[in-house]
């Protein structure tokens, strides 16, 4: 990954949820967007993000893998891609560099 990486303390973690609750359209930003239309992270928006008792990047993908799911293989592959975008998300960046979730590398 050739971009500069976003500090996990700046990380805005944004998606939408399908009729059926599913994730899907994950986006990762540098700052938080009070236009944004899709759900945000509490955590990733307030000063506290990474601090005390607010979720890192890993557990709001945890969340989102294990607690809605994605809609389709390809959508848990651009969240994945998303994440990779953290400094500290170095195990979505191995995940994809090892094709998890059909990922080429």
């Amino acid at each position: 990954m050739t971009a500069t990486l976003i500090k996990a303390r700046d990380a805005k973690i944004y998606w939408n949820c399908s009729h059926t609750g599913r994730v899907y359209d994950v986006r990762v930003r540098d700052r938080y967007d009070p236009a944004e239309e899709r759900t945000c992270s509490s955590g990733a928006v307030w000063a506290s993000w990474m601090h005390g008792k607010s979720m890192p990047p890993e557990a709001v993908f945890g969340e989102l893998l294990l607690r809605y799911g994605f809609t389709t293989l390809e959508e848990a592959r651009i969240a994945l891609l998303q994440f990779a975008k953290i400094d500290n998300c170095a195990w979505a960046r191995a995940m994809l560099k090892v094709g998890a979730y059909g990922a080429r590398p």
